[in-house]
């Protein structure tokens, strides 16, 4: 955490880490919110995200290859620009109170495609402006604004929406985004990036072509990219359900979800400062698998749960201990690739962050036919199991410096 005020480029980088965050906490609030009761659909609930899922999808390897080959600071500050301009115009039909399904669609697909354009190239400018040796500490300062607004905006959010209405939000989150956009923007000069001299000049498409091979056929990059997309695809699945869950399941309406939610992140928070105090941990692979077990056992209870106070209590454990499996994954995936190939291979693991959002299709369709707490549940076992087959093989990853094939990584 010291890199805050330690070093102030970093500082510009996590302060729009920040303000990106507590736009995208408190859009995820009223669009969680607006759905729900515009539709009383838990399928719609997880569609409206699914939506989201699958504009990331479409533009995150677009993305990466943006990333490593144009002005990263750009690329993420116009993007996240653009993100607060979709926000803005989603704001005006709410304050008529004539919002409808597919206005909160519409808003849904374009922040997947902003935030698919912008991630891969916020995610590369950390390491690009702190250095490999102090990732670890950066990555969970990011990791600390994630918990930061995830703590504070999802009951401020929820307070609004329920105090002077979701326009209301929906404005605090245009304005944040801006915001954000102008501390990169503001960002001072980096050092170019060192590029090979055989790819120099090569187009875009080439490019694109050159970074979806090297993630494919090499070993412990694709294994590593696989275990986030089980990650993002069942075990944080839950997340779109929490609406539903304080609402039909504990019985508490939107600022029983912002509780729940807050309460989530800032479980996050305190393992992120826990683990930032480490420095550079040497087993990464362990924490990995370790984090990924217990974070999915954490959830599996959290479905179980009738009590509110015992699972904001289960929700808080559950998201520290998948702040470890996260840190360490985000670590790995960038400090085992090629400078130069770091964008394109980052843009894979923004796919995966798409996922989670197509993620809402599945778990509301389950939702809908079970109920939420099955839908939690099931991803969470689903994710457990993948984690707990996987744990043999970790050291692989620490002692080899991530390489060798892995379990559902052979090699081709």
């Amino acid at each position: 955490m010291q890199l805050i005020f330690t070093d102030p480029r970093f500082r510009l980088v996590w302060l729009a880490g920040v303000a990106a965050n507590v736009s995208g906490f408190t859009f995820w609030v009223v669009q969680g919110w607006l759905t729900l009761t515009v539709t009383d659909s838990p399928f719609w609930l997880g569609a409206a995200v699914g939506i989201s899922g699958l504009g990331m999808v479409l533009f995150s390897i677009p993305g990466g290859v943006l990333a490593d080959s144009a002005d990263r600071r750009k690329v993420a500050g116009f993007s996240m620009l653009a993100s607060g301009v979709v926000v803005a115009i989603l704001a005006v039909p709410t304050f008529a109170h004539s919002e409808r399904l597919w206005q909160i669609l519409a808003a849904s697909f374009l922040l997947g495609a902003t935030g698919a354009l912008s991630a891969p190239a916020f995610t590369a400018l950390t390491l690009d402006v702190v250095g490999r040796r102090k990732l670890l500490s950066a990555n969970a300062a990011n990791f600390a604004a994630l918990g930061l607004g995830g703590a504070a905006m999802p009951v401020a959010a929820a307070f609004i929406v329920d105090s002077w209405g979701a326009e209301w939000a929906l404005t605090v989150a245009a304005v944040s985004f801006a915001l954000g956009a102008g501390f990169l923007l503001t960002l001072p000069d980096l050092d170019p990036v060192a590029t090979p001299a055989e790819t120099r000049g090569e187009s875009r498409w080439k490019a694109l072509r050159r970074g979806t091979t090297y993630v494919f056929t090499t070993a412990h990059v694709r294994a590593l990219i696989l275990m986030g997309l089980v990650g993002e695809m069942f075990g944080w699945a839950h997340i779109w359900m929490l609406p539903a869950m304080a609402r039909d399941v504990l019985g508490s309406g939107v600022n029983g979800f912002g509780y729940l939610a807050s309460a989530g992140f800032g479980g996050l928070l305190v393992a992120t400062v826990a683990i930032s105090s480490l420095g550079d941990v040497r087993h990464k692979g362990r924490l990995l698998v370790g984090g990924g077990i217990g974070f999915g056992f954490f959830i599996i209870l959290f479905a179980t749960s009738r009590s509110f106070p015992l699972s904001v209590v289960l929700l808080a454990t559950a998201y520290g201990l998948g702040t470890v499996y996260e840190l360490s994954l985000g670590t790995l995936v960038q400090t085992v690739v090629p400078d130069h190939m770091r964008g394109r291979v980052i843009s894979f693991q923004a796919l995966t962050w798409g996922a989670n959002g197509l993620s809402g299709f599945h778990t509301g369709a389950v939702a809908e036919r079970l109920g939420a707490p099955w839908a939690v549940a099931i991803g969470a076992i689903v994710m457990l199991a993948y984690v707990l087959g996987l744990a043999p093989h970790a050291s692989r990853l620490e002692e080899h410096g991530g390489e060798g094939p892995m379990p559902g990584a052979q090699e081709p």
